[in-house]
């Protein structure tokens, strides 16, 4: 929430799918009106207004472009309101479309700011200022590094979704792992680092890189968040040191100079193999299942004057001595172990040799998780190698155990080291595949927590299975109130034995059915993940409500029909596909018949071993009649998966359908 009757700014990184929405990215609403609104109109395109007053004939000023937004691609959005110049300036990917007088006062809606309305599309990074930006600091947020504040970040020029594809065999898996140059040129795809922060999160790597800056004084933001300049006296110790022997070779530093370097790490983790005893793909000699490695660069070091032009390069530095150290701590049972570091280096040392690598190796034991906790951080010593202080490399995001975004963290707090955005990977004693013979086994493995794991399915590229590729593309759709069993008001789904009719009775309604990763917006329930059930007994539950049971069809009706168990040999016959599909059987003319054909089979989606499937969806889940043959192999491949990114009871993933 901002004061809306005082200058500020308000910006985000945007995908759309439609440029003729009516759309609104932020606004703080009144009773009446929202004061102001930076958005989308169908027939101006991107605009940010601000209204007279909180009543329903409020006038509106502002900008109304007339500028098209771009659709399928990301872009940046910025509203800023200057109260002292009453006027209000729109910029799209920092360039300014419009600006506009402002004839009235700005008025405050003392209002939660809601983000996204009626978004088709995509909405990430949203900054508020409680400041009007100039154009050089809108472009600065996408083009170049900032360096108001004792940490600062080379800002991100592009966004990039990058969901993991299907789990492949032995010889063809690819763990994706970055290097420390693929990091430093890799967009920031969480969401969840410092704004200008370039991150990656994968399932077997992690990787940070960002600029930060040491000041004599820095910004900083009062209870009322107002930006306020302090002395900053340890980093200004810090920076006593570097500026004294900058001195000696008389060279000129100001207060308002900064001493600017990069850091960057990357961690790579392992899927074990068959036997436990050494990794998949691994390329390395002696590498285990347990072992995690982390790469890390200081580099670009300099004396920035204010506006960021080098003043003194990284060669010409002496006297600030830095150590890179990796603590690694373990959560819950086990233990992870980290190597000793170098020790601290002179700024000299780091020009000339900018990496330091480390082995983190976790222990535990087969009946229990490790998560192990990297907390990178650089060590800060003036006036020789004594200790002097740290500076994260991580997010300072704090979260709670769910996942959920408490505050930022600020000086003088301490929320736990497991509650904030470090790297975290989960190391299992597990054997995934041991009990199909066409997934071969994969024994132990860490993954990183904070990725998101993602099967893809291509109907052009995974030919083996098209016809469940389409049923699931069906079932994702937003509008998939065609798939069966049908949804409709006031049925009960606590007894599956009695399927809604199979006829269109124009009352059926559109099913929200989770773990789409495509799926647009942040809180829509399509997005949601679905999440792996124990073994055996959640596939079993789940398919008790459409086969393996007696079957009451349109009771009541000139229809009406039942297919029992006591009447056939194979209760895995009778299922609910049969009823809505049966003109793909055999005598689609005699109904009373319980049809059969070997080579076709039921395809449920949310799948069977997860917890969202059809016992507690609701009628939330999708049927299809599909070719047995590709049922059966997209099911091992979903089961290789699993074993390649140990998807396991509890864990959580998402399907994304593609062309």
């Amino acid at each position: 929430m901002i004061r809306t009757d005082q200058s500020f700014t308000a910006a985000a990184w945007l995908r759309w799918s439609d440029k003729d929405g009516d759309y609104t990215v932020a606004e703080q609403r009144g009773t009446h009106q929202a004061p102001f609104r930076l958005g989308n109109t169908p027939d101006r395109g991107l605009v940010f207004t601000l209204t007279s007053a909180d009543t329903a004939d409020a006038t509106v000023q502002g900008v109304q472009s007339d500028v098209e937004a771009p659709v399928g691609e990301w872009f940046h959005l910025a509203g800023v309101y200057d109260a002292e110049a009453k006027t209000a300036s729109l910029y799209l990917n920092g360039v300014q479309i419009g600006t506009a007088p402002v004839g009235f006062p700005a008025w405050n809606a003392a209002t939660v700011m809601t983000l996204g309305t009626n978004i088709l599309g995509d909405l990430d990074e949203t900054w508020v200022y409680q400041r009007p930006l100039s154009a050089a600091d809108v472009t600065g947020m996408i083009a170049s590094a900032t360096a108001t504040a004792t940490l600062a970040a080379a800002p991100t020029v592009q966004k990039k979704a990058g969901p993991i594809p299907a789990a492949t065999q032995a010889g063809g898996f690819d763990y994706q792992h970055p290097k420390l140059e693929n990091c430093i040129a890799s967009p920031g795809e969480t969401g969840y680092a410092e704004y200008d922060a370039r991150i990656q999160e994968r399932p077997y790597s992690s990787c940070w890189s960002a600029y930060l800056y040491i000041q004599h004084y820095v910004e900083e933001e009062d209870d009322n968040g107002n930006r306020i300049k302090k002395r900053a006296f340890k980093l200004g110790s810090v920076w006593a040191a570097l500026a004294k022997s900058v001195a000696d070779a008389a060279i000129a530093v100001q207060n308002d100079d900064t001493l600017r370097f990069r850091a960057t790490w990357v961690a790579h983790s392992y899927l074990g193999n068959e036997t436990g005893t050494g990794v998949v793909n691994g390329g390395v000699t002696g590498v285990k299942p347990h072992d995690m490695k982390m790469f890390t660069r200081l580099d670009e070091f300099a004396i920035v004057d204010k506006d960021g032009r080098v003043k003194v390069p990284g060669n010409k530095l002496r006297g600030l001595y830095l150590d890179m150290l990796v603590e690694a701590d373990a959560k819950d049972e086990g233990d992870c172990d980290t190597g000793d570091p170098g020790g601290p280096r002179d700024v000299s040392g780091w020009v000339t040799n900018s990496d330091e690598n480390f082995l983190i190796q976790a222990e535990g034991s087969p009946t229990h998780n490790t998560i192990c906790s990297f907390i990178p951080q650089i060590s800060l010593h003036a006036n020789g190698p004594g200790n002097f202080m740290n500076i994260p490399l991580y997010s300072q995001k704090v979260f709670d155990e769910r996942g959920k975004l408490i505050g930022i963290l600020r000086k003088g707090s301490d929320p736990g080291e497991n509650k904030r955005w470090v790297p975290n990977f989960r190391c299992d004693w597990r054997i995934f595949g041991d009990n199909d013979p066409d997934v071969a086994d994969r024994k132990y493995a860490c993954v990183n927590t904070r990725a998101k794991q993602v099967f893809v399915m291509s109907e052009s590229r995974d030919t083996d299975w098209p016809e469940v590729t389409r049923h699931i593309r069906a079932a994702l759709n937003a509008d998939n109130k065609g798939t069966f069993p049908p949804l409709r008001p006031g049925h009960d789904w606590t007894k599956p034995s009695y399927p809604p009719t199979r006829k269109i009775l124009g009352n059926e309604q559109n099913k929200a059915i989770p773990g789409n990763w495509g799926a647009p917006g942040a809180n829509n329930p399509a997005g949601a993940p679905l999440t792996r059930g124990p073994e055996v007994v959640t596939s079993a539950e789940n398919r008790l409500h459409f086969q393996r049971i007696d079957l009451h069809m349109d009771q009541g009706a000139i229809e009406e029909n039942h297919w029992l168990l006591a009447n056939v040999n194979k209760p895995y016959n009778i299922n609910t596909c049969k009823y809505y599909e049966r003109s793909k059987y055999p005598n689609p003319d005699k109904p009373l018949v319980l049809p059969y054909r070997r080579d076709l089979s039921c395809d449920e989606y949310p799948f069977a071993n997860s917890m969202e499937g059809a016992k507690r969806a609701k009628g939330n889940y999708s049927l299809r009649v599909v070719d047995t043959t590709q049922n059966r192999l997209h099911g091992t491949q979903i089961w290789k998966f699993f074993a390649d990114f140990r998807v396991g009871e509890g864990n959580k993933f998402w399907v994304l359908t593609e062309d």
